[in-house]
C-alpha cells in the first residue's frame, strides 16, 4: 500500500455506531462531535487523485470549504469513501463504530461520518508524512521508536477489545512529513471488536475470518481459530522487517510458498546484525505458540521498546502548569468547545507528555498518575482534584488523550479567532448561535451506560430534557461565545449550570453542604 491512507478489507462482525457492546465507558463526547457532522459531506473539495484504493472503497484528499487555515492544522483531510453497494454497509458501520471509540495518539482520528456524491463517507485525519517504509534505513533506536508508538497503539485497542488484524508497515503512517513526526496506525478495515463471554473477565470468543495481508498474518488466523494475540504477532513483523532495511522474514512468490513458512514460524537469526535485545523482542513477539507469545499489555515493558521511554521530562513546564490552570475554571462550554479543538489537531508538542505521565500505557491517565504528574505543580490536593474532574469531560474515570491535549490548547495565551471559529461552528447546528440543544447534543450521551451511576446522575438525566426545554429561547452568539475565551472571564450562567449538572458520585462527594444543596436544587427544577 506503500504510503497510501488507507484501503479497507472486509471484516468485523456489524456494530452500530454507538452501541456499547462491551460494557465499557464510551468517549461519548467524541462519538457525538463526530455523529453531529453528517451534513457536512457537500462542503469538501476533493481531490481527482486517489490516496489509496481497495474492492470496495477509495481513500481522497479533501478541504473543507468553508475552513480557516490554522498554525495547528491545514484544514486537509482523508475521505474513505464506500460504494453504494448496500452489502458493504457493515464494513462501513464496523470500521466508523470502532474509530470513533479510539482516542490515541498514534491512531488515526475519525472526524464524521458523512455521505460525499451518494457514497458513505468516514472523514478521518490526513496522515501526509509517507509509511514508515518510504523512511528506510533506520537505526535500531529508529526502529525501537516506531515499533514503541504501534505497540501502544494496540494496547490500547485490546483494552477496548478491539483487534487490528492487518498491522503491517503500509498501515503504520507518518502524521506530518517533519523527520521527529509520530507515527499512526491506519485502516481498520479488517479491525473487529471481541465478543466477550457474560461474567467471564478477559475472556472472549475465538475468531475464525482469515483476513488481513498475508506477510504479517499470524499462524493461527491461517488456521482459522485465534484472539488478539495476532496483532502482537504483526508487530514482530513488523519490528522485524524495520530492523533489516525493509525485508520481511517469510519470503515467498506466492501463497502456496508463504503460508507453510508462516504456519512452521521459522524465523532464522544467523545473520542477525542487531542488538540482543531486539531479538529477544522479535522472537517472544512471534512465537507460533500462542501461550508463549507477549500479551499487547506487556509488550510495552519489554526492554527493547521500554528503554527508549527514558525521558528527560522531570517536571511540567511552567506554561502547562499555567494552561491547565485556566481550563480548571473555565466554563463547561468553553471546555467543550476546547475539546472540540483538540480532536481536529494533527500533532502535539506534548504528545510525550501525555505517555510520560501515562505509565500503564492504557491510553487513560487515571487519578493515581494525574496526581504523581502534578505534585510539584503548586496546586493543592483540592484544586487537582477539581482539574482532574473539569479534563474528565466524558466522566469516564480517565484522562483520554484529546481530553488532555484540550487543557494544552492556552500555552501560549489566548486563542486565534480562527481556532474560535473553528470551535464555535463544531458545537452550533446552525453556525449561527449556540443552543441548550447543541450543549446536550454534546453532553448528555455521557450520562449513559456508566456503571458507577448514582440516584443524582439518575436525576440529572431525566431532567436534562426539561432544563433544555426551559431554556430554549437562550442563544450565545459568536461575540458571547469568543468572551469565555478571555482569560478571567465568567459569565454566561445558565450553560455553566446545565453542564455541570453532569456531576459523578466523586464530583458530587466533594462539594461541599451548600454546593451539594444548590446542585440538587439545579437539576429538580
Amino acid at each position: 500500500m506503500g504510503n497510501k491512507q488507507s484501503t479497507g478489507k472486509k471484516g468485523g462482525s456489524k456494530h452500530k455506531i454507538n452501541k456499547n457492546d462491551n460494557d465499557q465507558p464510551s468517549e461519548s463526547l467524541q462519538n457525538n462531535l463526530v455523529a453531529l457532522d453528517k451534513h457536512r459531506g457537500d462542503e469538501y473539495n476533493i481531490s481527482v487523485e486517489d490516496l489509496g484504493a481497495g474492492k470496495e472503497t477509495k481513500i481522497k484528499k479533501a478541504h473543507l470549504k468553508k475552513y480557516c487555515k490554522t498554525a495547528k492544522n491545514s484544514g486537509d483531510v482523508a475521505i474513505k469513501l464506500f460504494d453504494g453497494n448496500t452489502a458493504h454497509s457493515n464494513d462501513f458501520q464496523t470500521e466508523a463504530a470502532i474509530l470513533s471509540k479510539c482516542d490515541h495518539p498514534n491512531i488515526v482520528k475519525l472526524f464524521e461520518i458523512t455521505t460525499v456524491d451518494s457514497r458513505m463517507s468516514l472523514v478521518l485525519e490526513l496522515c501526509d508524512g509517507g509509511s514508515v517504509l518510504d523512511r528506510l534505513p533506520y537505526t535500531e533506536d529508529e526502529a525501537s521508536k516506531i515499533v514503541r508508538q504501534v505497540a501502544s497503539a494496540i494496547s490500547y485497542m485490546h483494552g477496548k477489545n478491539i483487534v487490528h488484524r492487518d498491522i503491517e508497515c503500509s498501515n503504520i503512517l507518518y502524521s506530518t512529513s517533519h523527520e521527529k513526526s509520530e507515527v499512526k496506525l491506519v485502516d481498520f478495515g479488517s479491525a473487529t471488536e471481541l465478543e466477550t463471554i457474560p461474567n467471564h473477565p478477559g475472556a472472549f470468543k475465538f475468531l475464525k475470518e482469515k483476513t488481513g495481508s498475508l506477510s504479517v498474518m499470524a499462524p493461527e488466523v491461517l488456521r482459522g481459530k485465534y484472539g488478539p494475540k495476532v496483532d502482537v504477532w504483526s508487530v514482530g513483523i513488523v519490528a522485524h522487517t524495520l530492523l533489516n532495511n525493509g525485508k520481511a522474514p517469510f519470503k515467498g512468490k506466492t501463497k502456496q510458498e508463504l503460508e507453510p513458512k508462516i504456519l512452521q514460524g521459522y524465523i532464522s537469526y544467523n545473520d542477525w546484525e542487531h542488538s540482543e535485545l531486539a531479538k529477544d523482542f522479535c522472537q517472544n513477539t512471534c512465537m507460533v505458540n500462542v501461550a508463549h507469545r507477549l500479551a499487547a499489555s506487556t509488550v510495552l515493558f519489554h526492554s527493547w521498546i521500554a528503554s527508549e521511554r527514558k525521558s528527560t521530562f522531570k517536571v511540567l513546564p511552567v506554561e502547562l502548569v499555567t494552561s491547565f490552570s485556566f481550563y480548571r475554571t473555565a466554563l463547561p462550554l468553553k471546555r467543550i468547545a476546547l475539546n472540540a479543538l483538540a480532536r481536529k489537531i494533527k500533532s502535539s508538542k506534548y504528545r510525550e507528555t501525555f505517555e510520560h505521565i501515562n505509565k500503564s500505557h492504557t491510553g487513560l491517565i487515571t487519578n493515581e498518575e494525574f496526581m504523581e504528574a502534578f505534585k510539584h505543580s503548586g496546586n493543592s490536593k483540592s484544586e487537582l482534584d477539581d482539574l482532574y474532574d473539569s479534563l474528565d469531560i466524558n466522566v469516564n474515570g480517565g484522562i483520554t488523550y484529546t481530553e488532555f491535549i484540550a487543557a494544552t490548547l492556552e500555552t501560549g495565551g489566548e486563542l486565534e479567532d480562527d481556532q474560535l471559529h473553528e470551535a464555535f461552528n463544531l458545537i452550533s447546528s446552525n453556525g449561527r448561535y449556540i443552543t441548550q440543544k447543541d450543549v446536550e447534543d454534546i453532553v448528555s450521551e455521557s450520562l449513559k451506560d456508566r456503571d458507577n451511576m448514582t440516584v443524582v446522575q439518575d436525576k440529572v438525566e431525566r431532567q436534562m430534557s426539561r432544563f433544555t426545554k426551559k431554556h430554549k429561547k437562550q442563544k450565545i452568539r459568536y461575540l458571547d461565545f469568543t468572551k469565555m475565551f478571555e482569560h478571567g472571564f465568567k459569565d454566561l450562567r445558565s450553560i455553566d449550570t446545565l453542564v455541570e449538572t453532569s456531576l459523578n458520585a466523586e464530583q458530587f462527594k466533594r462539594l461541599n453542604a451548600e454546593e451539594q444543596s444548590a446542585h440538587l436544587m439545579a437539576i429538580n427544577e
